[in-house]
């Protein structure tokens, strides 16, 4: 009887361990909904905008001017691949062990910010878009008048 009951004990702790063990192996496991989420596509299509958009050329700007669009462009660059990075960790099996909730959770914040530095970037290379054809304008005015009122 008391053979029987230490071998019962045994098997349920086996059982229960096991059970553990599977649990937390799946927590390392990524599931379908979660590779498959269309906020990874996003946060993909927004980091090659982001790179597209600073690699544009910003003429007629000084080299002051130049430096600091090239020193933004890094920060967000690098903030981009540190974005990047936590999304290839987040979808790798075996690398984090999260629950499906917690990995969509940190999947959206994720995209928040990278949503964040998206916008940004449109904003800032509108206006260094909008600075260098005013410059262009305004070089464009001067020349006409200098014409205009020269005198031969």
């Amino acid at each position: 009887m008391i053979r029987h009951g230490l071998s019962g004990i045994r098997d349920i702790n086996t059982a229960e361990l096991n059970a553990h063990t599977a649990y937390y192996q799946s927590l390392r496991t990524v599931s379908g909904p979660v590779k498959n989420n269309s906020q990874v596509a996003e946060i993909l299509n927004w980091q090659g905008e982001i790179v597209y958009s600073f690699n544009q050329s910003f003429g007629g700007l000084t080299n002051d001017e130049q430096s600091y669009i090239s020193a933004v462009k890094t920060g967000v660059l690098a903030a981009c691949n540190a974005d990047l990075t936590d999304v290839q960790s987040l979808l790798a099996n075996g690398t984090l062990q999260m629950t499906d909730d917690e990995r969509l959770e940190r999947l959206s914040k994720i995209h928040a910010a990278m949503q964040e530095k998206y916008e940004f970037t449109r904003s800032f290379c509108n206006s260094v878009k909008l600075l260098a054809a005013q410059r262009q304008q305004s070089i464009n005015e001067t020349q006409t008048l200098k014409s205009l009122y020269e005198t031969p």
